[in-house]
């Protein structure tokens, strides 16, 4: 889920290779070049800014209604509320914990001079520990790569013509784009408003453990949250996110910030006409979990501001759009970034000597 802070998770695939602005930590900078300055275990931005958790206030963070204690599902060890940074709470958190494991210690130690010379793990070791672990994920490599490469071979003719759907005039490159900035993401990277179903969990111990948007609490109101007070016309960003980067999005079990759809060919299939596919959203049919079905956010007023890319319906015969399916799924996914490549990333212990997470669609 995308939650209510208006801060969307930042791909982990690819991320090296994002040119544009895509994360600031605290009211410092944003960095818009990752690749700059890039040594060994370098602040590997944005990717370390992301890992070291922006800052949110109790304020934005509970809209609705204030709690004791966010993030709170009645499990574990409750992140104490904090009406001034909230994050600064779950930092303090994991560098105790983290200080506290010699296994860690150890790691880290022989990778950081100074947690070598201290003894000491500090939350921008661990920041800087998973952006690294990141920037590794960078599969860039697929057939349409391979083609622009000079093998001929390397798209089949549906792949190829669902290139030609995707690129042609004022279609799906549009948004999705490669030149420039872009950098072959099949990005803009712009915050667009193109009516995304909203869904939300019920609020509770045993449920959904942050608040949404909005008098009901159940909306997601994506850039306007992260907007300042003094940004002109903030309420034209409500239900704007960012076109998400399109490279290896077979691999994903969901589509759009908050998995509405849970099948590829309905996430295109909306792109085609928003109207339709929001008046005929039902999150059971799009076979989201059953935890989101339970309540029924209204979708009214996602069709107020569409983006004018969207506004209009795109008709596509059965073939084009077999195609365009075809291309996205698998003319730009990279072999490495398969599940059962990335399942054999997760590790079979842990330092912690907690258990190992489970994967879907990993065999643990």
């Amino acid at each position: 889920m995308s939650g209510f802070t208006g801060a969307k998770s930042l791909e982990a695939l690819n991320v090296a290779a994002f040119r544009l602005k895509t994360a600031s930590l605290d009211d410092g900078p944003a960095i818009t070049e990752p690749t700059a300055a890039m040594s060994t275990f370098s602040n590997r931005q944005p990717a370390s800014n992301q890992a070291a958790l922006a800052r949110f206030t109790g304020t934005e963070m509970a809209p609705c209604e204030r709690k004791a204690s966010l993030f709170d599902d009645g499990h574990g060890t409750a992140v104490p509320f904090a009406s001034d940074n909230v994050s600064e709470a779950t930092r303090a958190l994991v560098e105790a914990r983290v200080n506290k494991i010699p296994g860690y210690v150890q790691l880290f130690a022989a990778v950081f001079a100074d947690v070598k010379n201290t003894g000491k793990v500090s939350f921008t070791h661990v920041a800087q520990a998973i952006a690294e672990f990141e920037m590794s994920l960078s599969f860039a490599s697929a057939p349409i790569d391979m083609y622009a490469r000079g093998d001929k071979a390397a798209m089949t003719d549906s792949q190829k013509r669902g290139a030609v759907v995707f690129f042609r005039d004022k279609s799906c490159v549009s948004c999705h784009a490669v030149s420039g900035q872009s950098n072959e993401m099949f990005s803009d990277f712009k915050n667009r408003q193109i009516a995304v179903p909203q869904i939300a969990p019920e609020y509770g111990p045993g449920k959904g453990n942050f608040l949404f948007d909005g008098d009901t609490c159940d909306q997601d109101f994506g850039a306007f949250n992260s907007a300042g007070e003094d940004v002109a016309d903030k309420e034209s960003l409500k239900y704007k996110f960012r076109t998400s980067p399109l490279r290896n999005v077979g691999a994903q079990p969901t589509f759009f910030h908050n998995g509405a759809f849970t099948r590829l060919e309905d996430a295109i299939r909306h792109h085609l006409d928003v109207a339709a596919s929001v008046s005929g959203y039902d999150a059971a049919k799009a076979g989201v979990a059953a935890d989101l079905t339970v309540r029924k956010p209204s979708n009214q007023a996602l069709l107020n501001d569409v983006d004018p890319l969207l506004r209009n319906p795109v008709n596509l015969s059965a073939q084009e759009f077999s195609d365009l399916v075809e291309f996205v799924r698998v003319g730009l996914m990279d072999e490495r970034a398969k599940k059962e490549n990335l399942c054999k990333l997760v590790p079979k212990k842990l330092p912690s000597g907690l258990i190992v997470g489970t994967y879907e669609g990993c065999q643990q």
